[in-house]
């Protein structure tokens, strides 16, 4: 691994054992054999980039832009990965999303949502990208 240090990707590999031993005890239905495909996926460019590391040295130029790409390539599997199921986890809460506790830590950080929720209606370029990134996500 050149780019991203180990420890982030123990991180993340954390953060999914914790997503899947949280998941159980939450009103989430997560279809574990969808996830499959993009663990096998990471499993697949994840273990050549450590043999890589270990067995081929440094190696020359392509080598590494190589081991660099799939590296990212990995990454962003093991990002989706985690945070996919991390949404499902908190979204099947019976948790609030709004409460006033949560205001108080809101305004505590001085953020004042009905002002930023009406300087973006008063501009309209905002609303399409906004509308666009809600509509797209996956679970809509």
């Amino acid at each position: 691994m050149q780019l991203v240090r180990p420890y982030v990707f123990a991180l993340l590999l954390g953060v999914i054992a914790f997503n899947m031993a949280f998941a159980p005890f939450t009103q989430a239905v997560i279809a574990y054999d969808q996830l499959w495909g993009m663990a096998l996926t990471a499993a697949a460019i994840g273990l050549p980039l450590w043999a890589r590391r270990h067995a081929w040295g440094s190696g020359g130029h392509w080598v590494r832009l190589v081991a660099g790409i799939l590296e990212m390539v990995l990454l962003i599997c093991l990002l989706t990965l985690a945070f996919r199921v991390f949404d499902h986890i908190t979204k099947a809460n019976d948790i609030p999303l709004a409460d006033d506790f949560l205001n108080s830590i809101d305004v505590a950080m001085g953020l004042d949502w009905m002002t930023y929720l009406s300087w973006v209606h008063a501009r309209e370029w905002l609303h399409w990208p906004l509308i666009y990134t809600y509509l797209s996500h996956p679970g809509r």
